[in-house]
C-alpha cells in the first residue's frame, strides 16, 4: 500500500502547456492562467524590445504581453495567434494579472516528479525564467517558468 505522499507525488500536479513557437513549449501552474484570448487586438508601445513591445485591453484593464517567441530570438515570424491572461505576484507581493503570446491553444496536463529532466539547450536564457522542466511522453522537454521573472525587470 502507498502512502499519501507517494500517491500525491504519482498523481502529479496540474499544468498548462503552451506553444509558444512551432514545436517550442513552455508550461505553468493551472492556477496561473485566467484567460485565452482568440485573435487579440495588440497595442504597439514605441521604442519597446521586440518581446515586449506590446498591451491588450483586457476587461478595462491594459496588461503587458511577452512574447516569448520574440524573447527566444528565433528566425521565425512570431505569431501570437492566441494570448494567455496570467497573473503573478509583484516583487512587493502585490498580485498582478499579465498575457503571454501563444502559437496555439494551451493543453492542460499531469505532471509528476518522474518526469523531470534537463532544460532545453536551445536557448541559454531558460534558466533565467525556468524554475524546473518535465519531459513530455513524446520526449520533448518543456521548461516551467516563472511568471514573476518574465514579468519584472531582470528580463
Amino acid at each position: 500500500m502507498l502512502a499519501i505522499d507517494d500517491k500525491r507525488q504519482q498523481a502529479g500536479t496540474a499544468a498548462w502547456m503552451f506553444e509558444v513557437l512551432k514545436g517550442i513549449h513552455i508550461a505553468i501552474a493551472r492556477p496561473e492562467m485566467l484567460h485565452i484570448i482568440d485573435n487579440p487586438h495588440l497595442i504597439r508601445i514605441p521604442r519597446a524590445p521586440d518581446y515586449c513591445k506590446y498591451v491588450v485591453n483586457w476587461n478595462a484593464r491594459y496588461l503587458p504581453v511577452f512574447s516569448l517567441a520574440a524573447w527566444l530570438n528565433r528566425n521565425e515570424q512570431p505569431l501570437d495567434r492566441h494570448l494567455a491572461v496570467v497573473r503573478y505576484t509583484s516583487s512587493e507581493g502585490k498580485p498582478m494579472l499579465g498575457a503571454l503570446g501563444l502559437y496555439s491553444i494551451p493543453v492542460m496536463m499531469h505532471v509528476n516528479n518522474s518526469q523531470s529532466c534537463s532544460l532545453p539547450e536551445h536557448h541559454a536564457g531558460w534558466q533565467k525564467i525556468s524554475i524546473a522542466c518535465f519531459r513530455t511522453r513524446q520526449g520533448q522537454s518543456v521548461p516551467i517558468v516563472d511568471l514573476n521573472t518574465i514579468f519584472s525587470d531582470g528580463i
